[in-house]
């Protein structure tokens, strides 16, 4: 699997026993002055971006499925932040959610020694996991049956998972200029008009992957194209 790799230590474990005071004064702070500003999120699509940061974990961290989707999808924002406000591995979460996914603006806040998540986690781990967000967030911007889509994620394997989250990084970083771009067809064509995404970044992300891989991958694509919630 091809997947540009990041000289950079990032300790992905969301456990409560790695919060100090200092760092849950931390993580308390940013949560509060998010709140504020979580109507941006929802003015550009909530659940697509709860969908974009949950993907750009290496471990995920973990929601009981029904509970959290009928959250994301019922957009009631006083039950959202209820929920988040809960510990502090879910405010983490909503904190990058929050965290600001304009380059320009990480770059700046990178050099100011800025941290939009805990202190454990240091400002290129930070810019890390928001980079990773922002490719899914810039693949799914015009995404049609996106509940659809969520749901057939949160069904899928921590394995299936992981391949797929590649796949989806893959299809937006190598969008590039090429003299050639393979031709899509059957499943992942379906799979492209379905989900409104352009099938020159769904054959990108699907040839990054080796022969075995692929054969994994479409086992996965399939699940997408069933139908069943």
């Amino acid at each position: 699997m091809k997947e540009n790799s990041l000289n950079i230590s990032i300790d992905n474990k969301f456990n409560k026993d790695f919060y100090d005071s200092s760092n849950k004064k931390h993580i308390s702070f940013l949560f509060k002055n998010n709140i504020n500003q979580i109507t941006t999120i929802f003015d550009s699509n909530f659940s697509i971006v709860f969908f974009a940061t949950y993907s750009s974990l290496i471990k995920k961290t973990f929601f009981t499925k029904n509970n959290i989707l009928r959250l994301i999808f019922e957009g009631d924002k006083d039950k959202i932040i209820k929920y988040f406000s809960r510990d502090y591995e879910k405010m983490y979460f909503f904190n990058l959610m929050l965290s600001d996914f304009h380059e320009e603006n990480l770059i700046n806040n990178l050099y100011n020694n800025f941290h939009f998540t805990e202190d454990i986690l240091s400002a290129k781990a930070s810019l890390f996991y928001i980079a990773r967000k922002n490719l899914i967030l810039k693949l799914l911007k015009n995404m049609k049956n996106k509940k659809e889509f969520i749901v057939n994620y949160f069904n899928l394997s921590d394995n299936e998972k992981n391949i797929f989250d590649v796949f989806l990084r893959n299809a937006v970083r190598y969008d590039i200029k090429w003299a050639i771009i393979p031709k899509v067809d059957g499943n992942l064509k379906s799979f492209a008009l379905k989900y409104n995404i352009t099938q020159k970044r769904v054959a990108l992300g699907y040839y990054s992957f080796e022969d075995e891989e692929r054969t994994f991958l479409d086992s996965i694509i399939e699940k997408f194209l069933s139908g069943n919630m």
